[in-house]
């Protein structure tokens, strides 16, 4: 009975946090635009500070929490002919692990990996259209 008290504690102990365990804080997104066409973009993040600039198609790493605790990244792309994409975090399927003790809860919103971001997002496409738009890299 002690023996399982034990091993009964040490799995709590292991399964707080599930998300920070499991998945990133910071994701490689693939701006993309149809037919691999170049197209110059900038990102903003929610607070409108300019993030990076580039081309299509690229990998950019981005945070998927914002500079508070608890709270999503929205980031806003911008292309050069005047299209606009916002991209925002979503809550991991992980974050949904920490069912199994409330401190989980806490430590994935501290460390910001509650959040995700989509694998790809393609600026010629609806987000509604875009397929890759709602996958989330795990």
């Amino acid at each position: 009975m002690r023996k399982m008290m034990l091993l009964a504690g040490l799995a709590v102990l292991f399964l707080q946090g599930c998300a920070t365990s499991m998945s990133p804080s910071q994701y490689t997104v693939n701006i993309a635009a149809s037919q691999n066409q170049e197209r110059i973009f900038r990102i903003y993040n929610r607070a409108g500070e300019y993030i990076h600039q580039g081309k299509t198609p690229m990998m950019v790493t981005l945070p998927a929490q914002s500079a508070k605790f608890f709270n999503r990244e929205i980031y806003t792309v911008k292309f050069d002919d005047g299209k606009e994409r916002t991209v925002t975090a979503t809550l991991s399927p992980w974050y949904w692990g920490n069912c199994i003790t409330i401190v989980g809860f806490a430590v994935d919103g501290f460390t910001g990996c509650m959040w995700a971001l989509p694998a790809r997002v393609n600026i010629d496409l609806p987000e509604s259209r875009d397929p890759d738009s709602n996958k989330v890299n795990l």
